[in-house]
């Protein structure tokens, strides 16, 4: 290799480690912006939920009420998940846990059986929410393939059977067609739906599929096909709505509170 050359080569390497160091810079400064984009959003979370648990609190004599309120805010947190793990300014984890701490005083002040029947209704919002979310999460997976399969159907057969005696018996075979359309794109969801996160190798399986709901719904194992998906939705948000009723006629008043947190 002649002097130029390696000249040449020198500079396009020390070009490439110079625009490698470049990128690294970069990456590091927009990490430090995004921290602290996230640690102002906490914060800035924590303080409405703590300014407005704190008026609710003040502004209520019924006990209930109060007690409701402060488990409500407790619930969102845990629900983020939020913990003062969160925050890296001590002032900003000293803020958070005397929020924890004020909150927790208050639910403490009540009774057991007061904060069993607020514990239930909680629950039952979130078990109908988490369904919501179950049925979201299979209609964004399925892209609407589902419905353009029985749109396919409902278009086409009409035209074929005016058209050509062959459309008859393509009936029953189009009909097959849709409803293995429809059960194969549940399938698939069911399938990343139920992984279970904690065999092994399940970590670089979950990066592989890369979905949000990846072994978030283990119960979908034994429903098995589209039909019994939206049957089993149906029958649980029944479940959850019968239960959010009977704690409304229990704990009058509660429905507002309830309502303007989940």
């Amino acid at each position: 290799m002649s002097k130029d050359k390696k000249i040449f080569q020198i500079l396009d390497q020390a070009s490439a480690a110079q625009l490698r160091l470049q990128q690294y810079e970069e990456s590091i400064l927009r990490d430090a912006y995004l921290n602290k984009e996230f640690q102002n959003k906490i914060k800035n979370l924590v303080f409405e939920v703590r300014k407005k648990a704190e008026s609710l609190i003040a502004s209520n004599d019924n006990a209930t009420i109060k007690t409701a309120v402060a488990m409500l805010s407790i619930n969102l947190f845990n629900k983020l998940p939020l913990s003062a793990l969160n925050f890296q300014e001590i002032t900003d984890k000293e803020y958070f846990h005397t929020t924890i701490t004020n909150l927790e005083s208050v639910v403490n002040s009540s009774s057991a059986d007061e904060r069993a029947k607020i514990q239930n209704l909680i629950e039952a919002y979130n078990e109908r929410q988490r369904v919501d979310q179950m049925e979201e999460d299979y209609e964004k997976f399925d892209g609407g393939k589902s419905k353009n399969a029985k749109w396919t159907y409902i278009i086409v057969y009409p035209i074929l059977c005016v058209i050509t005696v062959v459309g008859i018996p393509l009936l029953f075979f189009t009909k097959k067609v849709v409803r293995w359309a429809e059960g194969s794109s549940y399938k698939q969801f069911k399938s990343i739906a139920t992984t279970d996160l904690n065999v092994r190798g399940a970590g670089f399986l979950k990066a592989f599929l890369s979905k949000p709901f990846t072994g978030k719904y283990p119960e979908l194992k034994e429903v098995k096909n589209l039909w019994m998906f939206r049957e089993f939705c149906i029958e649980q948000k029944n479940a959850a709505n019968q239960k959010i009723s009977r704690g409304y006629e229990s704990m009058p008043g509660i429905k507002d509170v309830i309502e303007e947190y989940i």
